[in-house]
C-alpha cells in the first residue's frame, strides 16, 4: 500500500487468490498494489463479466465475501498490534 511516504505490505498472496475484487465491487480505483515474488500468470476479468459471475453463481459471490471479510479481520488484527 502507498502511503505516500513508505510502502505497507499488507498482504502475501498465493496460488489462485483473487485480486482487484474490492475495486470492481466499490466501483473506484484500486488501494494497493501488487508486486509478484515470482513467476506468476494472471487472468484479467472485466468488470462486466466478473459482477455477470456473482450474479449467476451465488457461490461465488459468498467464496468473494468471505475472502474479503477475511482480509479485513487480518488487516484489523494488523493496525491493532501496530498500536
Amino acid at each position: 500500500l502507498d502511503t505516500g511516504e513508505a510502502e505497507i505490505e499488507v498482504a502475501e498472496l498465493g496460488p489462485d487468490a483473487l485480486l482487484g475484487e474490492m475495486g470492481i465491487l466499490a466501483d473506484s480505483p484500486r488501494s494497493a498494489s501488487v508486486v509478484a515474488s515470482g513467476p506468476t500468470t494472471a487472468l484479467r476479468i472485466d468488470r462486466g463479466v466478473f459482477l455477470e459471475l456473482l450474479v449467476q453463481f451465488p457461490q461465488l459471490a459468498i467464496a468473494v465475501m468471505r475472502e474479503l471479510a477475511a482480509r479485513l479481520e487480518r488487516t484489523n488484527a494488523q493496525l491493532a498490534a501496530r498500536g
